[in-house]
């Protein structure tokens, strides 16, 4: 049963880090074309296509779908 809560903690641990690293890039991508960063369809974008994915865990996706709908996109 350890096992299970380390895999579970490094899951969502995997989550954040990739929600993280994705929300950083698709930032910088919005800012390298001149709109100053506040444009958040390249967030949005990104976050979507993560959701999408179905070879990532399903912790990652929830994660990905948290910020989605907490960014507002549709």
């Amino acid at each position: 049963m350890k096992g299970m809560n380390r895999l579970g903690a490094a899951a969502v641990l995997a989550g954040m880090t990739a929600f993280g690293l994705g929300l950083s890039s698709a930032r910088l991508e919005a800012k390298g074309k001149g709109n100053g960063g506040g444009d958040i369809s390249a967030v949005c974008s990104t976050l979507l296509s993560v959701i999408n994915d179905t070879s990532l865990p399903q912790a990652i996706r929830d994660v990905a779908q948290l910020g989605y709908d907490a960014l507002g996109c549709n």
